[in-house]
């Protein structure tokens, strides 16, 4: 173990050293240099130790490499391509020059995603320290990190935790900067949701359960358009994704822990929290609650647009539209099976969530109370749920 004068003079070295005149890095040292510096990184004590100023100029040399590799990688995949189009159209006695020629270009391409790989493993440590500085990179450092995953398709787990880190101290300290980062990363999960990477899905989670708040709390005068379309884009995604999962892949009953209804809980609902210990509990608790959160924010915004198109006393044909909380209710009346589960788990939520379901459920109550009837066990216990509640 090295001592962390000796860490600080590797990093400075890699800091001065790497960098050329052209805004790249010196080549034969790259890949070399970056996994020593990641190795460093790997260490918490020597980044905990790291002098505010020394922190900021480590973090912008990273954020700075990070934004060329992306640059490198689009560069190269342009270049490959052409080489490849004119492969086609000259004469074959050229063939062994342009393979050669080919072979060089996927070789860098692959040493700059190798290396851009490894400067987000190096942000992430860096942004990960509890002491860490950082809201006075924080906006850099989202914007790259958002711009990196709107292309990427390499070490997305790792830009979404180095986003996280951020989101967690600018949720308090810059709601401002929070929201906006959250609304632009909002279409990048929504792609990436059917992802088999369990790892890149429970970052997407932390960042959907870091915005929770804001997205609960959000004031419907304040979504613009766009901002509405991205939650009704993603509230599809995951909702679908959630109704076709068997019923061993949802919330299940026994992922829950029954307490006093009077006892306040960080994490929960009134008499009811998942099981802390069980990682896939929390994670499906997570996708039920930012379902019914952004079930709500959608309903709130279509009840501020309809409040608002009547106090104008404009009149408009506007086309019926019916509420989120009313489609989903439906479903856990006409639904079967894991449909008809995955509703009831989302209304219970809704309860708490959002303003109109409380009057919805009273509404269908002698309906919604037959469930509890059903031959379906998971469905008859869901049912008993959400009237104890």
């Amino acid at each position: 173990m090295i001592s962390h004068k000796t860490a600080v003079a590797v990093i400075d070295h890699i800091r001065d050293t790497l960098p050329v005149a052209d805004e790249g890095y010196c080549l034969p040292l790259r890949n070399d240099y970056l996994k020593s510096l990641r190795a460093i990184l790997e260490y918490p004590s020597h980044v905990e130790h790291l002098r505010r100023k020394h922190w900021q100029s480590l973090n912008d040399f990273l954020v700075a490499g990070i934004k060329n590799g992306s640059a490198e990688d689009t560069s190269s995949k342009i270049v490959a391509s052409g080489q490849t189009e004119s492969q086609d159209s000259r004469n074959s006695r050229y063939l062994s020059v342009r393979t050669s020629q080919h072979s060089s270009a996927r070789s860098l391409g692959s040493q700059s995603t190798s290396s851009t790989a490894e400067l987000l493993i190096s942000l992430k440590l860096l942004t990960g320290a509890t002491n860490a500085p950082l809201m006075t990179r924080a906006t850099s450092i989202l914007q790259c990190l958002t711009e990196f995953l709107e292309h990427a398709t390499i070490s997305r787990h790792d830009a979404f935790e180095g986003a996280n880190n951020i989101l967690s101290s600018a949720i308090t300290e810059d709601i401002s900067l929070a929201r906006s980062t959250l609304f632009g990363l909002l279409p990048v999960i929504r792609q990436l949701w059917s992802t088999k990477s369990s790892v890149l899905k429970d970052q997407m989670i932390i960042t959907l359960t870091l915005g929770h708040e804001l997205l609960a709390n959000q004031d419907g005068t304040r979504l613009t358009e766009s901002e509405h379309l991205s939650l009704i884009n993603l509230l599809d995604v995951l909702f679908l994704d959630y109704q076709r999962r068997i019923d061993r892949e949802m919330l299940t009953i026994d992922d829950l822990r029954f307490t006093e209804p009077d006892v306040s809980q960080p994490v929960g609902l009134q008499g009811i929290v998942p099981l802390i210990e069980s990682g896939r509990a929390l994670s499906n608790w997570s996708v039920v609650s930012i379902i019914a959160c952004l079930t709500a924010a959608i309903d709130r915004f279509q009840s501020m647009e309809e409040t608002v198109e009547l106090s104008s006393g404009t009149p408009r044909k506007r086309r019926k539209v019916t509420k989120r909380v009313d489609e989903i209710v439906s479903q856990a009346l006409a639904g079967t099976g894991s449909e008809k589960s995955g509703a009831l788990q989302i209304i219970i939520f809704l309860m708490k969530e959002s303003e109109d379901a409380p009057d919805t459920v009273a509404g269908n109550m002698l309906k919604l109370a037959s469930g509890i009837l059903e031959d379906d066990s998971t469905v008859a216990s869901w049912s008993m749920l959400l009237f104890a509640q």
